[in-house]
């Protein structure tokens, strides 16, 4: 007997729902079966093939033998698209398993059942794409007004009819207004970070649900100088649809992906002077540092002179640095001092990048080189 709600939330509301698929239990001992095994393992979990254990646990089952029929409310709790529709027919059909729900007994064997039930699965796959098609056009048409507000960020408190207006906290508002100020002295998100470290200057984040969030207030981390400064919503501006998620097949099973952040022009909706602000639009729009970066990008490199690179000589070809400066153009390109010729930057460049890499996949920092002989040095 397989049970299923669809979110974590039915499963906490919606109880009539799961008493009545419990209650197939007696359905079945009516019909004369004794050994009954209820899988609910797939309580809260989407029918839409992602992964679900309590199906595959049936799957499993199914070509153990070990089943002679499969009790269900109905076929949307089995599955919501046809590939897990159909094995499922497929399996039963072979090992000759019956399907039973609250109104019929079918037998995947025979070619009239299996065509019933095959309407069945494409109803109930088309039943769950309409809700989902009706309830984005709505939350679009929502999002277009300015009006779909789900969580506002550390600075902003929801209001009235769902308007964000800025935190009457003294205390968070001076601080956010703080991060934008360094930001413009410094101009390095990171330099911002270090600076909210090295003055022991706590941060504050939002913690729990939105009706009944509390603001905690910790030590400074660069992720959420960096939420804050990527935000468009600090700009006094309204974006909606800034990510998507993106499936993926692994394993022959469809697999959903953390969101892909779009470019500014791929947005769905952005709506300018939409609430008060602690930067102006332009600020945000014309500085790089605000933008999301996009997948797979590079920010491309200058070579400029009177400055020395030093990398020297580490066991098993790993380079270190020993001395870099760095700066930021007007036009927001990062700089690189050093070098006398673009192969040398080239070549910096690529060793730095597999330092990086390498620090990052272990965890560790790269090894201190044991001889202060530098292999080459490059300097104007």
């Amino acid at each position: 007997m397989h049970i299923r709600q669809s979110t974590p939330d039915q499963v906490q509301h919606n109880l009539e729902s799961q008493r009545r698929q419990y209650a197939l239990v007696d359905r079945a001992r009516a019909l004369g079966w004794q050994d009954i095994e209820v899988i609910d393992d797939d309580l809260g979990i989407s029918g839409s093939g992602t992964h679900r254990p309590g199906f595959e646990r049936l799957l499993r089952a199914l070509c153990d033998g070990q089943v002679g029929a499969v009790f269900s409310i109905e076929a949307s709790r089995l599955a919501r698209n046809g590939r897990d529709w159909h094995t499922l027919l497929d399996f039963c059909s072979v090992v000759g398993a019956l399907l039973i729900d609250a109104e019929a007994v079918y037998d995947p064997r025979l070619t009239n059942d299996r065509l019933l039930l095959g309407m069945k699965g494409t109803t109930s796959e088309m039943e769950v794409a309409s809700f989902r098609e009706r309830a984005q056009a709505a939350l679009v048409q929502k999002a277009q007004r300015g009006a779909l507000v789900r969580r506002v960020p550390i600075g902003y408190v929801k209001g009235s009819d769902d308007r964000i207006e800025k935190d009457p906290d003294a205390r968070v508002t001076s601080t956010i207004d703080l991060i934008f100020r360094k930001f413009a002295e410094l101009g390095s998100v990171r330099q911002v970070y270090f600076w909210f470290d090295q003055q022991h200057i706590e941060l504050p984040v939002a913690r729990g649900p939105e009706e009944v969030r509390e603001v905690v207030w910790q030590a400074a981390r660069y992720h959420t100088v960096l939420s804050v400064m990527k935000n468009p919503v600090y700009a006094g501006a309204y974006a909606y649809g800034r990510s998507k998620t993106v499936m993926r097949l692994d394993a022959g099973e469809k697999r959903v992906r953390r969101p892909v952040q779009r470019r500014r022009e791929d947005w769905a909706v952005l709506i300018l002077d939409h609430h008060d602000g602690y930067i102006d639009w332009d600020v945000y729009h014309l500085d790089p540092a605000h933008s999301c970066p996009r997948r797979g990008h590079r920010t491309p490199y200058r070579r400029a002179p009177n400055a020395c690179l030093w990398i020297p000589r580490i066991p098993n070809l790993w380079l270190g640095i020993r001395e870099m400066r760095f700066s930021r153009q007007s036009d927001g390109i990062a700089c690189i001092h050093g070098g006398p010729t673009d192969l040398d930057c080239a070549y910096f460049l690529f060793t730095f990048e597999q330092v990086l890499r390498h620090s990052r996949s272990s965890g560790r920092k790269p090894p201190r080189p044991q001889s202060s002989e530098p292999t080459f040095r490059c300097c104007s």
